[in-house]
């Protein structure tokens, strides 16, 4: 998928293009490619990478130091939710992003157990102040993960959420009234139908 591009340039192109300092949280890193795609822009202080399936993140982390980046990204193996828990998350084989807390596969499917942990595992890496750009994927987990960021002692640094959207899943409106209650009035939505990404930031654009 990273080779054929199927995620599209948007994000990538958006990550490059930032012309401040800031720090970058991936919250459902999978094998690594935004955090790699954020640290490679020198005005990137510091990556967090969440990624809790063990597999994965041992190529989230081999994926890290192939690049020469692993004094600028921060590796953590565990998922962001609203408490420290440790539960089943399941899995599909051959798609390391397709892992989920939903019932979503079938009980053949294969499941691991995984560390969840709560924002305040993010504030000793948030010292610096620097203003905090998010991307949560997480497989139908987006509504806890933002309420999570949203109630977090930074909540106010955060500049942009980039998230995914499965109406099947998660209730749109929902979340972008979580985000604008963090300051986050400007809504971009990359995609359509049911699966779709979204952009969402502190722009002084049209709301939407």
């Amino acid at each position: 998928m990273c080779l054929y591009k199927e995620y599209g340039t948007f994000f990538s192109d958006y990550l490059r293009g930032l012309d401040y300092k800031f720090t970058f949280i991936d919250i459902g890193a999978n094998q690594g490619l935004y955090s790699l795609i954020a640290a490679q822009n020198p005005l990137c202080e510091q990556a967090i990478s969440f990624e809790p399936v063990g597999k994965t993140f041992q190529l989230l982390t081999s994926n890290i130091a192939a690049n020469g980046l692993a004094d600028k990204i921060v590796a953590l193996n565990c998922g962001l939710s609203s408490e420290d828990a440790r539960v089943k998350i399941q899995l599909k084989p051959g798609h390391s992003g397709a892992a989920s807390l939903h019932h979503t596969f079938g009980d053949g499917e294969g499941a691991e157990e995984i560390r969840l942990s709560t924002a305040a595992i993010l504030e000793p890496y948030l010292a610096s102040g620097l203003p905090l750009v998010v991307k949560i994927d997480t497989e139908g987990h987006e509504d806890v993960v933002i309420a999570e960021l949203a109630k977090s002692r930074f909540a106010d640094r955060v500049r942009s959420v980039f998230y995914e959207v499965d109406t099947a899943w998660v209730d749109p409106e929902t979340l972008k009234v979580r985000l604008r209650g963090m300051g986050l009035s400007h809504f971009e939505q990359i995609g359509g139908g049911t699966h779709y990404d979204v952009l969402a930031d502190r722009s002084s654009g049209p709301a939407a």
